[in-house]
């Protein structure tokens, strides 16, 4: 595992513990697709679908780095994608007062500031669209894939243990 595979940790865990919290509260990811108001409800469960399977794919595109620029430009385009219909959501939805996107649920640290995120994580895309002319084998992917899913599960717990002592906190005052 070399510095090329940094971007690729980076994008692939984010966008799998987006994956992962979507599909723990299925419920509360299909009311914030139905907040942003451009779908009708009758397609939400096909968009809620089509979201998290475009987010897997970027996930796993994450893991294999091919050399192929369209495979890059997936996380990338996917991204800019998110961009701006979050940024239409606040513009056009004046009864959309928070700036959270709900794309991580209960993950506040995550959703809070999805502007910047989102910018952040498209500089990322770029960086590993720049240095997508490096090879990878099996191994290299694996590696990636595991790593990303560690990554993954380490932040659920450290949100779980933080919920646990902010209930204690609360239970002793």
């Amino acid at each position: 595992m070399n510095l090329y595979n940094i971007p690729d940790l980076i994008i692939g865990s984010i966008f799998l513990l987006s994956i992962i919290t979507k599909i723990s509260n299925i419920a509360e990811f299909k009311y914030e697709v139905l907040s942003y108001k451009f779908i009708p409800q009758k397609f939400l469960n096909f968009v809620v679908i089509l979201i998290i399977l475009l987010e897997f794919g970027v996930v796993f595109t994450s893991a294999i780095h091919s050399n192929s620029y369209i495979i890059k430009l997936f996380p990338l385009l996917l991204l800019i994608v998110f961009t701006i219909i979050y940024s239409l959501k606040k513009i056009f939805n004046t009864n959309s007062n928070k700036d959270s996107c709900g794309c991580f649920g209960e993950l506040k640290m995550l959703n809070a500031f999805p502007l910047q995120r989102n910018m952040m994580l498209i500089i990322v895309s770029i960086i590993d669209f720049i240095l997508s002319n490096n090879d990878r084998d099996m191994y290299d992917i694996f590696t990636i894939l595991s790593i990303e899913v560690t990554i993954a599960l380490i932040t659920l717990n450290l949100v779980e243990l933080i919920k646990y002592f902010e209930a204690r906190w609360k239970m002793n005052t």
